[in-house]
């Protein structure tokens, strides 16, 4: 079995390959990028999709749900549908977001 011959040099001491060492590169390069400075701030409703839609049945049309000066309410837009509840909904919203 040959061995391969590492490129070893003072700017590559441990022999890494380019296409490796590039990749490091461009995570070090986003590590210490801000998400503000790159353009990239997202937004991720998961979490606020799992606190926010009711687990169990609602009694009325609305539901509140308040955390100090956070109000989130649903509303019902018609007498004839409910709110959506329970895990199946909120599991399915959370993975069209």
């Amino acid at each position: 079995m040959a061995m391969r011959r590492r490129n070893v040099s003072p700017a590559n001491p441990l022999g890494i390959s380019q296409s490796t060492l590039a990749l490091i590169h461009e995570a070090e390069e986003q590590e210490l990028t801000s998400a503000a400075d790159a353009g990239t701030v997202g937004f991720m409703a998961r979490m606020m999709v799992q606190v926010t839609m009711p687990h169990s049945m609602p009694t009325s049309d609305r539901f509140v749900r308040t955390n100090g000066r956070f109000t989130i309410q649903m509303v019902a837009g018609d007498l004839s549908f409910r709110l959506p509840y329970g895990s199946i909904p909120r599991l399915v919203l959370a993975w069209m977001t």
